[in-house]
């Protein structure tokens, strides 16, 4: 019998393992290649150089791996004593984090990057910018992480996991996961911010923004399931950010980090807040 944290390692390397076969190969004169895209002179017919990366693509790809695979531990470890409601939620949000880290993990190979970041230090690659929309918010996010253990901020503890795991009332069980995650989902925000204005790959910077807005509607879903059950969500560790401001200045960004942005509006409808 797998132990949950070798299904989950499991799963994770699954997918990256099956992305890798379908779009990459190894290059015989060296690194990675993708396929499709016409030949140049000297290159391997039929495959196009990975472009190269940058320390904001490494770092967020890096530390999006370390928060993703919590949500995977605290939705499976709700399975059979939280509400089928919940289990279902549960279940939902660790497959769609596995599949983000099978894309996250995917691109660090291409780059021929390490998975994990190595230090817990999330300045090193989110530092203040001349371009930097809110200069101030970045700097109190910048010294909330380095007081926090383990750099980032809203994540889940070891004894409050722990506390989750022995909790076997269902009802309380469904309290505590929903508080957790919307912590979680609040504290990881600034940091899609970032990387959705400034990473250096277009794709990474677009799926930044596809995961701010995913979890922001993620976060009025389970307030409003949290509230029906008669509780709170925690306090937020960071004040939430408005995606309609980001949008514009998105827009008015030189290299356009999100395409076609004129019709988010439909995704983001209903967005109220944390």
């Amino acid at each position: 019998m797998l132990s949950l944290r070798s299904k989950l390692i499991f799963g994770a390397g699954a997918l990256l393992v099956v992305g890798g076969l379908l779009a990459t190969t190894v290059s015989p004169t060296g690194g990675w290649k993708l396929w499709g895209g016409a030949r140049d002179a000297g290159a391997v017919p039929g495959l196009l150089p990975v472009p190269a990366s940058g320390p904001v693509d490494v770092g967020f790809s890096q530390f999006m791996v370390l928060h993703h695979d919590q949500v995977v531990v605290l939705g499976y470890s709700v399975q059979k004593r939280a509400s089928p409601k919940i289990q279902a939620l549960g279940r939902k949000l660790a497959a769609d984090q596995l599949l983000e880290i099978g894309s996250l993990k995917g691109w660090l190979a291409l780059w021929n990057k390490p998975w994990l970041p190595a230090s817990s230090d999330m300045a090193s690659w989110m530092p203040m910018r001349k371009d930097t929309a809110d200069p101030v918010a970045l700097a109190n996010y910048l010294d909330l992480c380095a007081k926090t253990p383990g750099g980032m901020p809203g994540s889940t503890t070891v004894d409050e996991v722990s506390g989750l795991e022995q909790t076997t009332d269902p009802a309380k069980v469904d309290v505590l996961f929903l508080q957790y995650m919307i912590r979680h989902h609040q504290g990881g925000s600034p940091m899609l911010v970032y990387a959705a204005q400034h990473a250096e790959t277009l794709v990474v910077r677009q799926a930044a923004w596809r995961m701010l807005v995913d979890q922001s509607k993620e976060i009025m879903q389970m307030g409003a399931m949290l509230r029906g059950l008669g509780a709170s969500p925690l306090p937020e560790p960071v004040p939430p950010p408005d995606l309609y401001a980001l949008m514009d200045t998105l827009k008015g960004s030189p290299q356009r980090a999100v395409q076609r942005l004129d019709q988010q509006q439909e995704l983001m409808r209903g967005r109220t807040g944390g």
